[in-house]
């Protein structure tokens, strides 16, 4: 091109900018607008700082070690390795016939004492002994020993007692017998004074001896005698009245005192049974083996049916499905310093598509003390994150998670300018320039 042919361009170009000045100055204005524009937004413009790290999930209860106390013989085993299973659910059963034998007794000893603390009560408030139709039918051949006995010691109470009263029939004869000697032993006494008074006279005058006189003298001092001697015998056998009375009474007093002190031995027995029955009972309900949580069975480390299980042997695991799951990830030792408990983060699962089904949220809860080195000799730090939930999805559609799955991990650390991002080279160039050697 030569220089004529540039000079022709150039008025050409000056002749168009001098034909349009004003749409030229108008692009020029909204580009350095434009320009302005995102650099103010830019100073303020905030996107979130992340640190990122790799792991798996773990349930945050550890795994559930299941043992028995006493041990037994195997009977059956209900679950396989891979089930789920729920709280409470039945996972083994064992035999164990000495602790079933110790509770059946202690049952039927219990049952007893039952029936025999009815009976003394009913012995010692003399009342019926009336039990109820099922605690007879229970124990019929146990009910009619108790039953023989309760009218047994009845019997015998009331033969004591029919005693007694015979015997206070007798001193009540016998004291009117002796009250009737007395009376007729005065009333003799009564002649005998009148014929001794008419025949002192006689004698003074010797119409009678005195011989006469003196037997008459005889008889009196022998009513007089007999009279005394009765009165005696009516105040013993008053006083023994009065104690054949108190020992009717205390004849109901003894059988009453001894059918209570029975009583109250009895029923310290029967709390003492009692007490030993919830043990016996606890000791027998655990032959069968029952799940502590909901979870899935990791391990079996019994398979033989018959096979003899010893006292606190292990018997299965179970991992825990039910709890809060937990994040354990592997952070780089450059990226821990900005880490916290607390801080927000986000859970990515690689079995379900982000995309799809999103992830989980969470929070920082530890962060490891010191770094661990992997296979490859590479450190890093154990952070870990729990879960607000351990599906994805919806309650309807729930996605359930399982220990061992593997999950990204996006820690917020905080929040960050976009101009920072972009002058961060230049910063950086800026400190390590004009350093070489």
């Amino acid at each position: 091109m030569s220089l004529k042919d540039l000079q022709c361009n150039s008025e050409t170009a000056r002749v168009i900018l001098n034909s349009n000045p004003t749409k030229s100055r108008l692009v020029v204005y909204l580009v350095a607008i434009s320009t302005l524009w995102v650099i103010v937004w830019a100073c303020y413009a905030e996107v979130d700082e992340i640190t990122r790290g790799e792991g798996k999930i773990i349930p945050s209860s550890k795994i559930q070690v299941i043992q028995n106390l006493e041990g037994g013989l195997i009977d059956k085993i209900l679950v396989k390795p891979g089930d789920f299973v729920i709280q409470g659910q039945v996972l083994v059963r064992i035999k164990n016939k000495r602790f079933e034998g110790d509770f059946s007794e202690n049952s039927s000893r219990i049952h007893e004492l039952k029936l025999k603390t009815t009976r003394l009560k009913a012995e010692s408030q003399k009342s019926k002994f009336i039990i109820p139709k099922e605690m007879k039918a229970k124990n019929l051949l146990m009910y009619q020993l108790e039953k023989n006995l309760f009218d047994s010691h009845n019997d015998y109470l009331s033969n004591q007692i029919a005693m007694v009263y015979q015997q206070i029939d007798q001193k009540n004869k016998r004291i009117l017998e002796v009250k009737s000697t007395i009376k007729y032993a005065k009333n003799n006494l009564r002649l005998l004074q009148e014929q001794i008074s008419f025949t002192a006279p006689l004698v003074e005058k010797g119409i009678e001896s005195k011989i006469e006189m003196i037997r008459l003298k005889r008889d009196k001092e022998g009513l007089l005698e007999k009279i005394e001697t009765s009165e005696h015998i009516l105040e013993r056998l008053k006083s023994e009245l009065k104690e054949a009375d108190q020992k009717i009474k205390d004849t109901y007093l003894g059988f009453k005192n001894r059918s209570q002190k029975e009583l109250s031995e009895a029923l310290s027995e029967l709390q003492r049974l009692k007490g030993r029955q919830e043990n016996l009972r606890d000791r027998v309900t655990r032959t069968e083996i029952t799940s502590p949580v909901k979870g899935r069975i990791k391990q079996l480390f019994i398979h033989t049916l018959g096979g003899v299980i010893k006292p606190g042997a292990d018997i299965l695991e179970i991992l825990p499905t039910d709890d809060v799951l937990l994040i354990e990830a592997k952070i780089k030792p450059s990226d821990v310093a900005f880490l916290y408990p607390g801080l927000e983060a986000l859970v990515k699962v690689s079995a379900y598509d982000f995309s799809i089904f999103g992830g989980l949220k969470g929070r920082v809860i530890s962060i490891g003390a010191d770094t661990i080195e992997d296979r490859r000799g590479n450190p890093f730090y154990l952070v870990q994150v729990s879960t607000d939930k351990n599906y994805l999805g919806t309650n309807k559609d729930q996605k359930k998670l399982m220990a061992g799955m593997v999950v990204s991990l996006d820690i917020i650390t905080g929040k960050k300018r976009i101009i920072d991002y972009l002058l961060k080279p230049l910063l950086k160039a800026r400190q390590n320039a004009l350093t070489e050697r």
